[in-house]
This record gives C-alpha cells, structure tokens and sequence, in this order.
C-alpha cells in the first residue's frame, strides 16, 4: 500500500502545488481567513469529506469515517499569515510557511480517501485560524469537536540552519511563550518645570533595568525575558510623559520554568520602589505551551522518515525556543497522542522574515511522510501499547 500512495502522491504532486500557490496568493490576517477556509472547505468536499463549520472563528474540520470502529486520527494545520508594514499600509505575507503546511495536509486528505485508506476508524482534518495569536486552537478546542482524537499529526517547514531539504525531524519541541504589558501612570507637566510632573519614562526606564538585574533563575533549562515594546509620551517634545506601557516576551524550554518566571517578576514589579504618585498595574497573557510529544508518536515518524528519506536523514527531535498553539490539543485531552514534524525545506534567509522562501519539493516530502503515518496508525495495533 505505501508504494500505492508513493505513486499516487507523485502523479498529484502537480495539484499539491496548485493548492499551494493559491493559498500563497490570499494571505490573510489572524482570525480573519475567510478565503483561506473557504477554499479549503471546497477542496475537502471535493474529497468527500464532510465539513464541519463554526460560529466563532474560521477554523474548520473535515471528517472522513470508515465502515468499521478504530482510531480517530486528526491532522493539523494552521491558515493565518504575517502582518507588515508597507509604505504605511499594513498588508499580510505567508512568511511562516503555513500556506505550506495547509497544502501539506490537504494532499494527505486526498491520499486518504483516493488510495482507500480510511477502511475503519475516523480522519479530523483540522484547519485552524490564529496560530500567531495563540487564539485558533483554543477556539477549536472549545467546540468539544476534538474530543475524541486518538492521534494529532502537524507539520512545520524549518528553516535552512535548522534543517535542509531531503532532512526531517520526528517531533519539534516547542518552547512556552508568555507576554507581560506593564501600564505606568506618572503625572503631566511642563519639561521646565519637572518638579511638578512624575515623569513615566524614567520610572519605565528604572523598572527595566530593575527586572534585568534581578530577574535571574538558577536553571539548566532555556529561558529569556526581554522588553519589546515601549509607548508613552507624545508628539511635543517639551511635556513631561504621565503614561507609559511597556510589553515584555518571556519564553521558557518548559511548562514550570515559565511559571516561576512569572512569579518572579510579580515579585520584582509588587517590590519596585516606585515613586510617591505614581502607579504600576500589570497583565500577564499566556502565549504557547511547552512541547508535549508522545514518544510513541515520535517513533512512528521516525520510521517513516526513514522510509520515505533514508536513515541518514533522520535528525532527532528538534528543540526550538519558538512557540506553537499545537501543543495545547494534548494540554485539553489527556489521552491525546501527538507530535509535530519538522520537514527540511532550505527555508531561507528564516521564518517570520520578510522574503521568506523555500524548495517546493519539500511539500511532496511532507506529504509522503505523513500518509505513510496515518497509513501505520490505521493498520498496526498502536492503542494497546
């Protein structure tokens, strides 16, 4: 069967390029991919799936059920592109490669249901929204549509320094990801009469400087803090700044480094020796999870791989201090057994950087590996494990 789909896969690389370069033709901002789903929509009906739509969020799913009971196998990915700056206008861009992902999953739908696959058990396809904002997978999550999946696969195209085309990752350990937004209220007066105002820059300055030094943990675990974002003051240069908000980005390799990250700088921004009249609150939003892989699933993509690519270019799980909502899927159901590939791509000069581009061969390699897990999944005796 897998020389089947081999075969299949090859002769239909020609519309998995097709679906790719129209889904990279309508980039669309987070929470706002109408076309993106729409057109994926259509294209699994096409299929023969069944697709479920939902009030809140363009997020879809795509069922397929065999005649007989088995595994519910869910893939995943992600249809939101990147915002930029363009001569003052704000346009979107796929520069994160999930056009890419999305036609991935796409040609596995297909290769499910035109090589006969599917013969007992079910397939999710799961196309959600807001990946970059950490809001599409909660959003589909809470549609209690996911509760019964036996097994999550997702894909990500990595970039050249981590991973050239022909190579690919098992599983991509993902690190958390939290923001901090800090609001300094201070008081307004004129600059020469600085005795009469609290000027909010400078407590922002201080309070900086202040998490800097003392925010240290003793840890073998990656971890970093640092301010991104600083607004206050206005178009006169001659006013002294009685509003300030700061935003940090916090990242940590796991779930509980994060959180005695956040617990520190509570400590750091409650003990601050803030100045008489001024006033601090602060707010903290979590980001993404920490990777939780199954090992089993690892081990399934690692064969695969080699099937498809040779041993050679296996590579072990690749760690990344970047974030993915993926990883909540397994945080809400407990059984859930999932893993992230990471497929080589020669993805240059990086993800999330403007120009972003890749060899297209990589789509087909993807493809290949994945069909070849779902094929396993449905036929080899995995839940008794």
């Amino acid at each position: 069967m897998k020389r089947t789909i081999t075969e299949f896969s090859k002769n239909d690389e020609a519309d998995l390029l097709l679906n790719w370069q129209h889904l990279h033709s309508i980039p669309e901002k987070s929470s706002g991919e109408v076309k993106t789903s729409r057109y994926l929509a259509d294209k699994l009906k096409e299929y023969g799936y069944e697709v479920e739509t939902f009030e809140n969020g363009t997020g879809i799913i795509g069922v397929l059920e065999g005649k007989e009971s088995g595994p519910t196998i869910g893939l995943r990915a992600e249809m939101d592109a990147l915002s930029y700056d363009i001569d003052g206008q704000t346009e979107y861009f796929h520069n994160c490669g999930h056009d890419a992902n999305c036609s991935i999953m796409l040609s596995v739908a297909k290769v499910i249901q035109s090589c006969n696959l599917l013969k007992k058990g079910k397939i999710k396809i799961i196309f959600q929204s807001a990946e970059e904002t950490f809001k599409g997978a909660r959003e589909l999550i809470n549609t209690n549509r996911l509760n019964d999946l036996d097994y999550l696969i997702g894909v990500h195209l990595r970039s050249k320094d981590e991973l050239t085309l022909g190579k690919a990752a098992p599983c991509v350990i993902h690190g958390a990801s939290a923001h901090l937004k800090i609001n300094i209220k201070g008081k307004s007066a004129h600059a020469a009469r600085p005795e009469m105002g609290i000027n909010a820059i400078e407590i922002a300055s201080s309070l900086i400087n202040q998490i800097k030094k003392d925010l240290v943990i003793q840890t073998n675990v990656p971890y970093s803090s640092k301010a991104t974002n600083i607004r206050g003051g206005g178009p006169s240069f001659n006013v002294i700044p009685a509003n300030v908000e700061i935003i940090y980005d916090f990242r940590a390799q796991d779930n509980d480094l994060m959180a005695k990250l956040k617990n520190e700088v509570f400590k750091i921004i409650s003990n601050f020796n803030l100045e008489e009249g001024a006033a601090i609150d602060f707010e903290w939003s979590n980001g993404g999870y920490a990777a939780k892989y199954d090992k089993m699933m690892a081990a399934i993509a690692s064969n695969n791989i080699v099937e498809v690519l040779g041993a050679k270019n296996l590579v072990p799980p690749l760690k990344t201090p970047g974030a993915e909502d993926f990883h909540e899927y397994a945080i809400a159901i407990p059984k859930l057994k999932s893993t992230i590939l990471g497929i080589g791509a020669d993805l240059v000069p990086g993800l999330h950087q403007f120009g972003m581009k890749f060899d297209k061969d990589a789509l087909l390699i993807g493809a290949k590996i994945i069909s070849f897990m779902v094929y396993d999944l449905l036929n080899k005796d995995y839940q008794s494990n």
